[in-house]
């Protein structure tokens, strides 16, 4: 495995593990608990703050101590030292932990709001999980040889997490959301052990094969008397293309072998969306479903602008 590459993968698959916990923790607790969640008295909000920091805390030292045991273990360490990797993947790993911070926060507020504690206190507490979270992962990789402290990917996972902030305490909701869609590239069978062998590994691995979005809800944005549907969005998309190396294509592999020679290309999208989280429903289950389902990007009509100037129109862009 790509060293550039891996703690990466592992972030995501750190987030994943936690949106997964946080989405069915949250539902499972608001199944089996009578509370009452508009006005939850001082006890009750006392216990279910101790439910959410036992379990919230259970899941921090869990994930940790199994990244570690999994990665960063079965490699030598050292002082700890910076790593400067801002130039690789043209950035798409930095928008991965921009998403990352954004819905780790994000989850661990639907959470934290459960307790019933005032929801500014909600939000720092999130993002503050979050940045944690984020934060101990680059300290691993500070220690490990190899790899180091990025400050390029704590500039991202900051963004990430304050992109969510920002928008609780001035709107108290999430108008602008960040969104990740999949279609398999061209590339990853070049280079299999870098970009993935199957489908879920290229889904972690493969930079080529990711868009990340910025969804932004048109209604929310509009006066109170607006015609415009409530799940309506618009979405801006940022991928990258022609990478089968971090910093630059190699030439030929181990075996001396050529390979061709792609053109790297930033790609811009913009496309419409359907904002699940806001399709009305009177089904709690339903709702929350929607609410955990919603970073994914509908697959919609895209137009994309590459970064050697070239336009191209997506009946269906995944």
């Amino acid at each position: 495995m790509d060293p550039q590459k891996t703690p990466l993968i592992y972030r995501l698959k750190l987030f994943l593990a936690g949106f997964l916990f946080f989405a069915f923790s949250f539902q499972g607790i608001r199944a089996q608990d009578s509370l009452s969640i508009a006005n939850p008295t001082k006890m009750d909000v006392a216990k279910r703050v101790k439910i959410v920091g036992m379990a919230s805390a259970g899941l921090y030292v869990g994930s940790m101590a199994v990244l570690y045991s999994a990665w960063y273990k079965g490699f030598a360490t050292e002082k700890f030292h910076a790593f400067n990797d801002t130039h690789e993947w043209l950035q798409m790993d930095k928008a991965g932990h921009v998403f990352s911070a954004y819905h780790i926060s994000r989850y661990a507020s639907d959470l934290a709001s459960w307790t019933g504690l005032d929801r500014n206190v909600n939000a720092w507490t999130a993002t503050a999980a979050s940045l944690l979270c984020m934060t101990s992962i680059e300290v691993f990789d500070g220690f490990s040889h190899g790899w180091g402290f990025s400050s390029g990917d704590m500039l991202a996972n900051i963004s990430g997490a304050g992109l969510f902030l920002g928008q609780d305490l001035a709107w108290q909701e999430q108008r602008i959301r960040m969104k990740y869609s999949f279609r398999t590239s061209a590339y990853a069978v070049y280079r299999p052990n870098l970009l993935g062998h199957s489908l879920a590994e290229q889904m972690l691995k493969d930079y080529n094969a990711q868009t990340y979005w910025l969804s932004i809800n048109l209604s929310s944005f509009a006066s109170s008397n607006t015609k415009i549907p409530s799940w309506l969005s618009l979405a801006f998309g940022y991928g990258a293309e022609g990478m089968i190396g971090g910093n630059a294509n190699p030439i030929r592999d181990a075996a001396g072998n050529p390979y061709p020679q792609f053109q790297r290309n930033r790609q811009f999208f913009f496309s419409p969306e359907i904002e699940l989280s806001r399709i009305k429903t009177k089904k709690r289950w339903l709702k929350s479903v929607l609410n955990s389902v919603s970073m994914i990007k509908i697959p919609l009509p895209t137009l994309e602008l590459k970064s050697n100037g070239k336009w191209v129109m997506h009946p269906i862009y995944f």
